[in-house]
């Protein structure tokens, strides 16, 4: 086999085994070629090179300007040598002479092959650069190879991956020679070669898997509309089907869980949550706490927040280990989410009620409905813009005001204390509603209390089941809320018509209240007042109203709340 004939065999074999093209391999023959050339004849000749694949012939042809006188040897030749090789050279000819590749000396050829060699390595580069950088955002396949300073080298075949220690999971380990798959984060170039930076905790790792295992996600009829991850071995995906005949939920389980399970087990035990997304913010964060069941969603567009109430004995699962669960719902829904639990609603809700009758709100000089609208903004001249201050002041400083005569002076002293006992009466009518009228009675305010023993005992045990009967007449309300009242029996002997005894929880210490004896002496000793009552003198604290006391004593469950 000639010289030619080897060189075209050896381009055939070695691109079949790099996988390249001829073509890349002909030109690396050629500059090969060429090197080998120019080191014999010097760096500055003109030499071709020629290459036919068809008959295996490779042809090196060396260019020459015919000049009286030789400045460059490599590309100039006098005429007389000229003449040597072409009897009709004339001065300004080109003259071209066919090399021998066989002549070519021994450092020739070793040049020859390091060419080669290198050029057949950066094409190797460039071809598996080309088919990684395509494949950037999939997921490949590979072997666990070697750790290099905390990363993990991974070997895919035609080329190695690197698995950054950020990019991996602290939960999963890997022995020599186990297979994985890995997500392609990067390709960059680089002197030694293309990088390939591939990640184990990239959210969208889990996406690529749920496609491979999902058909109905791949053709599109099940669409994922997010995922979030947490390295400690915990996501939530969010799943829509375009397709009412399909659930998109049960899709991505399987049967008795066979996808899934499989996903689970190529990310070694990490726990899925398959959420079902909805175009309804609330009935999306709802599906994104589960397994928790919330009874009540509160949301707030301007504060971007959800404030969910769950069941005291699902607050753990809503919340989740180090608030794992709630932290991967709200990333999933882009809310701010607030879980509280009932009770802490509740107590919440008693606590401002509680504020709110044992303080002096202001209010405003319109609640005065009987009084003159004209005559008001008088009083505002005068100073009074609230109706406890025209309370608190003196008849002097009333009769002060233009307008103001002595005959009106009683007149208006009863109209702001009507009011007055109107607004505390109304107060404690949704302070009884709060304790006793449910959830959804209870969220009129922030949150509300299960019971009065959960609130004054905060250092108590935990709050009593909801069967407990809670006092709900307004004489207890005002108790609680440290404002006067009758003496009537202690909120813990009170009954409806036909009841048995309301339960006294044992671990807890007794009201502080007068024995019962004491109390029903009290009672018969003195009467119901009016809601006006004792206002006019500037008294702080108002009774509430007799009339929502039913007979007997008896609060009752749902009292209508008057208008104030």
């Amino acid at each position: 086999m000639s010289v030619n004939q080897e060189l075209v065999f050896m381009i055939d074999q070695l691109s079949r085994e790099k996988g390249l093209e001829k073509e890349v391999m002909v030109e690396a023959m050629k500059a090969a070629l060429l090197t080998a050339a120019r080191k014999r004849y010097g760096h500055n000749a003109d030499i071709t090179a020629h290459l036919d694949m068809a008959i295996g012939q490779i042809e090196l042809v060396h260019n020459q300007q015919v000049v009286e006188r030789v400045i460059s040897p490599g590309r100039e030749i006098t005429l007389e040598q000229a003449k040597r090789i072409n009897p009709e050279a004339q001065i300004g000819d080109l003259i071209t002479t066919s090399l021998d590749v066989e002549e070519f000396g021994r450092i020739a050829a070793q040049t020859a092959k390091q060419v080669i060699v290198q050029r057949v390595r950066e094409a190797e580069r460039e071809m598996v650069y080309e088919e990684y950088h395509k494949r950037q955002g999939d997921l490949v396949s590979g072997m666990a190879q070697r750790h290099e300073r905390g990363d993990l080298i991974i070997d895919l075949g035609k080329a190695e991956a690197v698995l950054p220690r950020r990019e991996q999971n602290f939960r999963e380990t890997f022995r020599r020679g186990e297979r994985l798959r890995v997500y392609v984060l990067e390709v960059r170039k680089e002197s030694r070669g293309p990088q390939i930076i591939v990640s184990r905790t990239n959210p969208k790792l889990l996406e690529k898997l749920f496609e491979l295992e999902v058909p109905e996600i791949a053709e599109g009829i099940v669409e994922i509309k997010g995922t979030v991850r947490e390295p400690t071995g915990r996501s939530k995906i969010a799943v829509y089907s375009h397709d009412r005949d399909v659930d998109p939920v049960g899709a991505c389980v399987g049967t008795r869980g066979s996808r899934v399970q499989a996903i689970v087990q190529e990310l070694h035990g990490e726990k899925i949550d398959i959420v079902a997304w909805d175009r309804d913010a609330k009935s999306f964060v709802r599906n994104a706490l589960a397994p928790a069941k919330p009874v009540k969603i509160i949301q707030k567009d301007a504060e971007g927040t959800m404030e969910v109430v769950i069941p005291d004995d699902q607050l753990s699962l809503a919340i989740g280990k180090k608030g794992q669960n709630v932290r991967l719902a709200a990333r999933i829904t882009g809310w701010k989410i607030s879980v509280r639990g009932e009770s802490e609603v509740a107590a919440a809700a008693l606590g401002i009620a509680r504020e709110a009758l044992s303080g002096d709100a202001p209010v405003p000089l319109e609640a005065l409905t009987g009084v003159n609208p004209e005559f008001l903004p008088q009083l505002r001249e005068a100073g009074f813009e609230k109706v406890q201050a025209i309370r608190d002041a003196t008849d002097e400083e009333l009769l002060k005001v233009p307008g103001m005569t002595e005959e009106y002076l009683p007149f208006l002293r009863e109209q702001v204390a009507a009011c007055l006992a109107a607004r505390k009466a109304h107060q404690a009518q949704l302070l009884a509603a709060a304790l006793g009228g449910g959830l959804e009675k209870r969220l009129q305010f922030p949150g509300a209390a299960p019971s009065a023993a959960a609130v004054a005992e905060p250092a108590a045990a935990a709050p009593q089941p909801q069967e407990e009967q809670i006092p709900e007449t307004p004489a207890a309300v005002a108790d609680l809320a440290g404002e006067p009242q009758p003496d009537t029996e202690p909120a813990a002997e009170l009954r409806d018509a036909g009841d048995a005894e309301a339960p006294q929880d044992e671990s807890e210490p007794p009201a502080a209240a007068p024995p019962p004896a004491e109390a029903a002496a009290s009672e018969e000793s003195q009467e119901p007042r009016s809601p006006a009552a004792g206002l006019p003198g500037g008294e702080d604290a108002q009774e509430p109203d007799a009339s929502l006391v039913p007979e007997g004593g008896a609060a009752d469950a749902s009292p209508e709340p008057r208008a104030p």
